[in-house]
Parts: structure tokens; sequence; C-alpha cells
């Protein structure tokens, strides 16, 4: 005789996380209109991962070719079994309080959806919105989607596309702005060039009355061959 059956193993799993998903998804916890703007050159960055896991060495040989001027702060937290929540939670929350970086990117790599389950726990869903430093999420492989993807303001498909996503690549940054550089010069010349035109114009029209002004002129155009 049977009273009671309940689904066990991914099955349970997927109906926690779609009933979590529409609670948090009905409080606005998903709103786009709520996400934080990722800054487009950061200045220091939060890892929030495992400081043993592959995945923070793939995120930091990325970041190195990526954008190796950025500073770096890890914040280790467990990412998988029953302790991994409160330590992702702390682990955000540490990083609110020392307020010195400018994005917090979490990641770990791929799994089952029982390894990644941490991060489908509603308490880590809720420190993720409340943090005042923009969020992004690297879970898993591309194919993965967790209810941290969902709240974060930022979902990248795995830890190192994370960094690809969010940060310039040196290659271009310094690209533009040796195009930048070069558009400044010119129009620094173009500036004297003009100035040099003006003082013809003013010395053509008072040569006559001024005998001394062309030296005067000779004198401008050095200072203006000096200052180019």
């Amino acid at each position: 005789i049977v009273n009671q059956m309940e689904a066990a193993g991914e099955g349970e799993l997927r109906r926690r996380f779609e009933a979590l998903k529409r609670q948090l998804d009905g409080e606005g916890l998903f709103d786009p209109a709520l996400k934080q703007t990722i800054p487009q050159y950061p200045i220091n960055i939060a890892l929030v991962t495992s400081q043993t896991g592959a995945a923070l060495r793939d995120m930091l040989t990325t970041l190195h070719h990526q954008y190796p001027v950025v500073g770096l702060r890890l914040y280790p937290a467990i990412v998988q079994g029953s302790t991994a929540p409160a330590s992702l939670v702390k682990a955000l929350q540490l990083v609110q309080r020392d307020d010195h970086c400018d994005v917090v990117i979490m990641g770990r790599g791929g799994g089952t959806l029982e390894d990644l389950w941490a991060f489908n726990e509603e308490m880590v869903a809720r420190a993720i919105f409340a943090s005042h430093i923009p969020v992004v999420s690297g879970i898993g492989h591309e194919n993965d989607w967790t209810i941290s993807d969902l709240v974060a303001d930022v979902r990248a498909s795995t830890p190192t596309g994370a960094i690809v996503e969010i940060f310039p690549d040196a290659a271009e940054t310094i690209e533009k702005i040796n195009v930048m550089r070069k558009s400044i010069d010119y129009a620094i010349r173009d500036q004297f060039e003009t100035v040099s035109s003006v003082i013809d114009d003013i010395v053509q029209s008072m040569s006559r009355e001024v005998p001394d002004i062309g030296v005067e002129k000779s004198r401008v155009n050095q200072y203006i061959r000096q200052s180019n």
C-alpha cells in the first residue's frame, strides 16, 4: 500500500528550480530594468569562486591575455555541496563590505544539476540581487542555466566567457588609443595652422603702420614650430 510518492533525483530538483524561478520572477528579481550596468573599463574586479578549481585557473589565464591591467581580488567560496550556498553568500557580502571592486564575477566549471545546485538556492539569488556592485555569472557550460544566472546583471555562458564578455581586448584598446592620439595630433596641427593664417592676415594689414610687425610674426612662427 503506497500512501505517498515523491519524485527523486533530478526530477525533484527540476520541480524545485521551476517553483523558485516562478516565485522570484514574480517578485521582480529577474527584471531587466533593475540590472546594473557593467563598467566599460573596470579598474578592480572581485572573483567569487573556488580557489582550487579549474575555473579560477582558466579565468586568470584569459584575464592575463584579455585585460592584464585590471586589479584583482579573490573571494574564495565553496561552490558545491551543502555548505556552498552559505559560503557563496558570505563571499558576496564580504565583497560589499570591502567596496573595493567595480564588478563581481561568480564562476565555477561545469557539472550536473546536482553539482551546480548551490547556485539555485534562494539565499544565493537574494544575495546577488542585493549587491550594489554589478554581478556577472559564469556558471557551468553554455547550456547550463541557474537561478543565479537569471538574477545576475550579466550572464556569461562559461567562467572564461565572463572575462571575454565584460573586459575589452587589450590589442583593440591599444589600437583605439593610437587612433585617438593621431586624431588629437591632427587637431592640434590644424589649430596651429589656423592661428598662423590669422597672424599672417593681421601682419599684412598692419605692416605699413607698424614696421616691426614682421619681426614679431617670425617670433610667433618660431614658437609655433617649437610647440608642434
